[in-house]
């Protein structure tokens, strides 16, 4: 299972930025910080150019043309990203990091950030490209400041989760998803529950807090492919098969969702064929991938083909 942006899916984050585009510029500030007055808008950043283009957004797989669109938009009226409004700067950043254009999605949410330095979305989306970067310190500075300003903001507190789960502060992470689920149902501190339960093999507990991500957000592929994973701990065979499929037609574009499904194929499905497919299409999406290479080299060399699995066994030396 592969987490996008080190720890969360993209299509949780690209769709919670998509929903908040049209929220409130903040939510209410506690009650020891004064009430900030939000910063006069200029007469053309309050139209929404590129909605007619953001609307053909419906999944992960729609972000590269929906953006060459807007892109396209922006050239047409001769437009820069400090004319738009808000719920376009919040939405075209979105679509920046869905492809991982991580340097001008930046960009892009800087110039929310400098219009209110409180703007929870930007403060959010910075943090995560933060994060993608490997900056933990630079993303608890965001956090931080967002918190500071909205304690109960449930997406910040599942980050703050994540970052603490991946430095081994396991009883710090419960507690910050736990706080980020008090605040609001969401998928990324359900998500980031099973992780705990599947590390410390409760897995009728994980199953339970995957049940309860995939009925929230019936696309998170990442929920179907971390249930799948649970589902081969508990012998349920059928289960798992039906949840890794699900989790490849919501994003064909992962490989590491082809990679589970060729080990469940491979090691408990006894249909080698069928696996040896899988890693081909791993492979054709990211050839340098290490255990698509090692698990087609095994499967080979098990098929007795010794000449092919000897040419991926010396790629994996």
């Amino acid at each position: 299972m592969k987490l996008w942006l080190t720890f969360f899916p993209l299509a949780l984050v690209l769709l919670n930025l998509m929903a908040c585009a049209t929220s409130p510029v903040n939510a209410p500030p506690p009650q020891t910080t004064p009430t900030i007055t939000p910063p006069t808008t200029a007469p053309s950043q309050t139209e929404n150019l590129l909605a007619p283009d953001l609307a053909k957004y419906h999944g992960p797989q729609d972000a590269p043309t929906v953006l060459a669109a807007a892109k396209q938009t922006l050239k047409e009226h001769n437009r820069t990203l400090d004319t738009l409004s808000r719920s376009d700067l919040i939405q075209y950043g979105g679509l920046e990091l869905a492809v991982q254009h991580f340097n001008s999605a930046e960009g892009t949410f800087q110039i929310l950030l400098k219009r209110d330095p409180h703007d929870i979305n930007a403060l959010y989306s910075l943090a995560l490209i933060s994060t993608a970067r490997g900056n933990l310190p630079q993303t608890e500075e965001y956090l931080t400041s967002l918190l500071a300003y909205d304690p109960r903001n449930s997406s910040a507190l599942a980050l703050k989760g994540q970052i603490a789960l991946s430095q081994g502060k396991t009883e710090q992470a419960e507690t910050d998803f736990q706080q980020s689920l008090s605040s609001k149902e969401n998928g990324e501190a359900l998500l980031g529950l099973a992780q705990i339960r599947i590390a410390g093999k409760k897995w009728k507990d994980a199953e339970g807090f995957l049940n309860r991500a995939v009925t929230l957000n019936p696309q998170d592929d990442e929920a179907y492919a971390s249930r799948s994973l649970v589902d081969q701990k508990l012998n349920n065979w059928e289960s798992a098969q039906e949840d890794i499929n699900q989790a490849i037609s919501l994003a064909p574009q992962d490989p590491w969702h082809y990679l589970d499904r060729a080990r469940l194929e491979w090691l408990h499905l006894y249909k080698p064929d069928d696996a040896l497919a899988d890693t081909a299409q791993v492979l054709q999406q990211d050839p340098q991938n290490f255990f698509g290479h090692l698990y087609r080299a095994q499967i080979l060399d098990a098929k007795n083909e010794t000449q092919e699995a000897w040419t991926e066994y010396r790629w994996v030396l």
